[in-house]
């Protein structure tokens, strides 16, 4: 679901996963080094689950508000599990499926994400 906000911006919005930034490289051909980075940030309710996903991007977050925990499989199929407090920053490697919780029954989880996309179709590096 696409939303307008008053800057005339279009940010992309699924679930509770808002994209803040359009692509850098929109804006201008100057900041065409900074295309395969996306900020982001996720809420999440009290009491909830995100689903297991997969990215292909390096990711870096940092815990806004609220805790919860975190969890992603490692190459060797080991799970790395971590309780996430306000001011944690964390960084999960590309590739790794990874799920958060937010267990607590009050508060709203709240993240800021830096996101390095590590793969582009069509493109070999």
């Amino acid at each position: 679901k696409e939303l307008q906000d008053k800057d005339d911006h279009q940010p992309f919005r699924a679930g509770e996963i808002h994209m803040v930034l359009p692509s850098f490289r929109q804006q201008s051909e100057l900041l065409r080094g900074l295309e395969k980075y996306v900020l982001s940030y996720v809420e999440m309710k009290p009491n909830s689950m995100m689903k297991p996903l997969r990215l292909d991007a390096d990711w870096v977050l940092v815990v806004g508000e609220g805790s919860g925990y975190i969890a992603y499989v490692q190459e060797n199929n080991n799970l790395v599990q971590r309780r996430l407090e306000e001011g944690d920053v964390f960084v999960v490697p590309s590739g790794r499926i990874f799920y958060l919780i937010n267990s607590n029954d009050q508060q709203t989880f709240r993240l800021v994400n830096l996101l390095y996309t590590v793969s582009t179709p069509g493109r070999y590096e």
